[in-house]
């Protein structure tokens, strides 16, 4: 009967050692996860979690830019965002962490309503709609139920009330054994994961410089360096082109001077000859006013000559008187010479009038050609000139000269002026090249050191400005942040790839280093760490 009874206590206390090294194999082997919960609150998620609180480090955080600062900071290996309140801002969050460049699966919890839109977002992992069960958040974190068969079969071999305290002594011995066991497996897998990785490093390096497109190679120039040396060069022969514009520009400031004092004898020339014009003008109007009254008073003369001499007249009179014998044909023939004598002057004082009207008609067009000559010595577009009289011809001359001579002056300052503004424009152009180089990588190479990365083609993708830098301390693991991208250096350059040695082609870009020990390394990464570590 004692062996029958001894039986199962023995087989309990056996399933107990097992369990309980079990269970402390599980506990060893489980990783701690990382969980950021946001804007729930503690007794939530101890409730949600229960006993396996223990599996989890957790950390919790209400507002926006504390998420974010948390994100940045620690790797978590889950992000749970509690959006059940339909709070803006966190609505706002999901997407921002959705498209973080973190490693972390987002989970969502939100209404039921709710569910459709953020499993459109890109980048959610699981939506979660309340109320939610504790199994749902427990699956979503991943945590595995225990096996049904060790739940059903435990108290199979529990041990009785009774006896329990006469196998805790055999117990701990059974769980040291474990530890110890478990601590040995332990450091044996970790000796071969050293030396599998200390093997398969050489592979890696390799597989590394094969897909990688991250990596370009540090170079420090000063002066002497091919590069330096070409654009030295240039900046050198700029500065002997400045200097013959400066020239051509004193050349072209002395001819617009030059045109200057030209113009202004020209102007003097053209003011003498206005002068002499208007005096003309005014004497040939006064001169036409004269005739005009003469002309007007010869019409008055002619037609009193004329009456006279008509029917009604001195002719009539006379015959009528000799027909009476009023008077004697001597008095009657001295008449007649009398209207003779009349009609001869009637005939002198018409073609006296039509001198006159023909000396009004020359002034006439004396005058209109004179102001036409004002209007032109005054700065009007020059026309062509109406004919005018002989005595004219040498003051037509004149005016013509001046003004062509201050025309051609005014083209001369203005030609003048325009060299010299393109001039001043090309040498500017010149100085603003000049300094941008001197300002640029190679420039500033020629007086001091300057830390340049080159990249080779291929890999320009990821060197743009502003990128991070990062170097390592074993080429590709262990890395920490050394500064970021510059502007490109112009102009290709080759060199030797730092792992295979064959020549490749590419270009240099400026490194702004905070740490100016990474340009003494073989390569440096952009971008990331390659390995994100």
């Amino acid at each position: 009967m004692g062996n029958t009874r001894g039986k199962p206590q023995a087989r309990a206390s056996q399933a107990m050692k097992f369990l309980t090294a079990a269970e402390t194999l599980d506990g060893l082997l489980s990783p701690i996860t990382k969980v950021l919960f946001v804007a729930m609150p503690s007794t939530d998620v101890a409730t949600l979690l229960g006993s396996r609180t223990g599996d989890f480090e957790i950390t919790q955080s209400k507002g926006t830019a504390d998420t974010i600062a948390l994100v940045i900071r620690n790797d978590f290996q889950y992000v749970v965002v509690d959006q059940s309140k339909e709070d803006v801002a966190l609505s706002l969050l999901v997407p921002l962490l959705a498209g973080s460049e973190q490693t972390f699966k987002l989970i969502v919890i939100c209404q039921q309503s709710e569910v459709g839109k953020y499993l459109r977002i890109r980048g959610v992992d699981r939506v979660l709609g309340t109320p939610i069960a504790t199994r749902q958040l427990r699956s979503a974190l991943g945590i595995k139920p225990k096996p049904i068969a060790q739940q059903a079969e435990a108290p199979v071999f529990a041990v009785p009330p009774l006896k329990a305290s006469l196998n805790i002594a055999a117990c701990l011995r059974n769980r040291a054994v474990a530890m110890v066991s478990i601590c040995y497996k332990n450091a044996a897998f970790l000796l071969l994961a050293v030396l599998f990785l200390s093997f398969c490093f050489y592979g890696v390096l390799i597989g590394f410089f094969l897909v990688s497109s991250t990596w370009g190679a540090p170079v420090t120039l000063s002066h002497g360096h091919e590069l330096v040396t070409k654009i030295d060069q240039q900046i050198n022969d700029m500065k002997v082109n400045a200097n013959l514009i400066s020239q051509r520009t004193s050349e072209a400031e002395l001819e617009a001077v030059k045109a200057m004092q030209a113009q202004e004898d020209a102007r003097l020339l053209v003011g003498y000859v206005l002068g002499t014009v208007e005096k003309e003008i005014d004497a040939k109007i006064s001169r036409r006013n004269t005739l005009v009254k003469t002309e007007k008073r010869l019409v008055k003369l002619q037609a009193a000559f004329e009456k006279q001499l008509s029917g009604s007249g001195m002719s009539a009179g006379l015959s009528d008187l000799y027909s009476k014998r009023l008077i004697d044909r001597k008095t009657f023939n001295a008449g007649t010479l009398g209207l003779m004598d009349a009609g001869q002057k009637l005939a002198n004082l018409e073609s006296d009038r039509g001198n006159v009207h023909d000396e009004i008609s020359v002034f006439d067009g004396n005058i209109t050609m004179l102001k036409a000559l004002r209007v032109q010595l005054t700065g009007a577009p020059m026309e062509s000139i109406q004919a005018a009289s002989s005595d004219l011809m040498l003051l037509t001359k004149q005016a013509v000269d001046a003004r062509s001579a201050l025309e051609q002056t005014r083209a001369q300052l203005k030609s003048a002026k325009a060299r010299k503004t393109l001039l001043a424009g090309s040498k500017e152009l010149l100085e603003s090249r000049i300094a941008e180089l001197q300002s640029s990588a190679l420039g500033r190479a020629m007086t001091s050191r300057v830390d340049v990365i080159f990249v080779p083609y291929g890999n320009e993708r990821n060197f743009a400005e502003g990128t991070p830098l990062y170097t390592c301390a074993l080429t590709i693991v262990f890395c920490h942040r050394a500064g970021t991208v510059g502007i490109n250096v112009p102009g290709e350059s080759n060199s030797v790839h730092p792992f295979f040695g064959k020549p490749i082609r590419g270009y240099f870009v400026e490194a702004i280093l905070n740490d100016k020990q990474a340009a003494s390394q073989e390569i440096i990464h952009a971008e990331r760490p390659p390995f994100f570590f």
